[in-house]
């Protein structure tokens, strides 16, 4: 996994904005008679650029950070935007008439990132007044990025054992929050965790060990139920600026300032 990851920062650009969501665009919605094909026609990729975008580059945008710092990121054009908001849309209507595009304007809209939840800059794509969605369809407008939209370790972005991250750069503590059982191993349906951790220049990577109850009563249905969990672990070094990967996805982590206030 430590490999993988070197592999995908290699071909990144300098000091990318690393996104957690497999899919970046935003928006959409719509509702009245028409609402479920403008929805299909969307999904589908179905635009009409009416009036030609602009392809020229904007001034450069501004991110805060969580932690009050401040970060500036180049941009790209709003036809580039586009294309790459229409990318993953390949839903299949042929018989839906496709959505009419006006313009674009810069925005900010928030977004999940390894160093937090932000408001990142966006191109808002203006749609006319027939196809207007109840909440503006936008991309990303930041050129330097990692984006991930196929699973690293061929796991769905939603089969990660772990849930974020809490550290800070000067620090070698790590505290991982993740999904458990409900109760310990000494009883049904429970299970008992440790931590360990493999490290690289450039990613660390937590390990949830899984401990389960070994003999539970017939017929018993565990089902779903569980709670928050959280361990701690201590790094060889400081966290630094390393990504934060999940063990069992390969998927970077939220890494938050923030201790989690449950029990």
């Amino acid at each position: 996994m430590l490999a993988l990851w070197a592999d995908i920062v290699d071909r990144a650009p300098d000091d990318p904005i690393i996104f957690l969501s497999p899919e970046l665009g935003g928006g959409g919605g719509w509702h009245g008679r028409g609402a479920g094909e403008r929805k299909q026609a969307m999904l589908s990729g179905k635009f009409v650029d009416v009036n030609g975008l602009s392809t020229e580059i904007p001034e450069p945008g501004d991110i805060e950070w969580p932690d009050g710092s401040r970060q500036t990121v180049p941009l790209v054009s709003a036809a580039e935007a586009f294309e790459d908001f229409k990318a993953p849309l390949n839903g299949d209507c042929p018989e839906c008439a496709p959505l009419h595009v006006v313009g674009a304007r810069l925005s900010e809209d928030p977004r999940d990132t390894t160093r937090g939840r932000v408001d990142v800059p966006v191109w808002e794509f203006v749609l006319s007044d027939e196809d207007r969605a109840l909440s503006p369809l936008n991309q990303p407008a930041v050129r330097d990025r990692i984006f991930l939209p196929n699973p690293p370790l061929g796991c769905d972005y939603y089969c990660r054992s772990s849930s974020y991250a809490v550290g800070e750069p000067g620090s070698s503590e790590l505290l991982v929050v993740f999904y458990g059982a409900y109760s310990d191993a000494g009883q049904p349906c429970g299970a008992d965790y440790d931590i360990a951790v493999m490290e690289s220049e450039i990613a660390v990577v937590p390990i949830i060990v899984t401990t389960r109850f070994t003999h539970p009563p017939p017929d018993t249905y565990c089902g779903e139920f569980g709670r928050t969990r959280q361990l701690s672990v201590r790094l060889r070094s400081e966290l630094g600026d390393r990504t934060v990967l999940d063990f069992d996805s390969g998927w970077p982590l939220m890494v938050t300032r923030e201790r989690p206030t449950f029990n």
